[in-house]
């Protein structure tokens, strides 16, 4: 009885609040948050792609691995991406990071389980890529962690949002180089956990963009550091230059 009556206040809020495109605000057909249009610019990334950070390849180069993580490896056990960081997704993360649009990580959390379906089974628990504490004051949510949780309820996984913190402010990363960023978030990323739930764990780290990957190595650093023996790192998008 309870479904149908929830099947039936579903319908009828349908009815009087028709879904619409987060991309273009066009009616939409069921739970989809993109028009067929808008879904046609969401570029998802594919295989062949590195098999330790999942950057994708112009084609089969006849390595797994590509040429940054044979040069020097990134201290993480393997990373993905569910899209590239352009076009319509570039505009809804921009929407989710600074206009509200917190309905979205639900329906963003399927792609990116999609993505890292080859770490849930050795995934103990998720955690995102934290804030400051005044940044987050100042933003009043942490759009990693809407992203974790919705993908922590979609996959039923336990959540970690306390143990992994930011104890430095950092600057902005925008606009930085590669070693611009690296040195900005040095030793930027603490670990508390006075239980010791991350001893000899496994994690999968979760943040919206990838662009160097600056961030998530100092991140994984930490947590290692803190007695985690392995890190998953999985981001919504990642920026890919061609």
């Amino acid at each position: 009885m309870k479904e149908q009556i929830k099947k039936v206040y579903h319908l009828a809020l349908n009815i009087l609040l028709p879904p619409r495109c987060s991309g273009c605000g066009n009616p939409t057909i069921g739970i989809h948050i993109f028009c067929g249009k808008c879904w046609s610019k969401v570029h998802f990334i594919q295989k062949p792609c590195c098999h330790h950070c999942g950057m994708p390849m112009p084609y089969d180069i006849g390595s797994p691995t590509c040429v940054t993580c044979l040069t020097v490896a990134p201290p993480f056990e393997a990373g993905r991406s569910a899209t590239r960081y352009d076009g319509m997704v570039r505009d809804i993360i921009l929407k989710l990071k600074h206009c509200d649009a917190t309905y979205l990580p639900p329906s963003l959390a399927g792609w990116m389980a999609q993505a890292g379906q080859d770490f849930w089974d050795k995934t103990d628990y998720i955690i995102p890529v934290p804030l400051h504490r005044w940044r987050l004051m100042r933003r009043r949510y942490n759009q990693a962690t809407l992203l974790a949780r919705a993908l922590s309820q979609r996959l039923n996984l336990p959540l970690l949002t306390n143990i992994l913190i930011r104890s430095k402010l950092t600057e902005s990363q925008g606009r930085k180089t590669r070693q611009e960023r690296r040195k900005n978030v040095q030793a930027a990323f603490a670990i508390q956990d006075p239980k010791g739930l991350l001893t000899g764990k496994h994690i999968a780290l979760i943040d919206d963009v990838w662009t160097t990957g600056a961030t998530l190595e100092a991140c994984t650093t930490a947590l290692k550091k803190g007695g985690v023996e392995k890190v998953y790192v999985l981001t919504l998008s990642r920026v890919v230059k061609e």
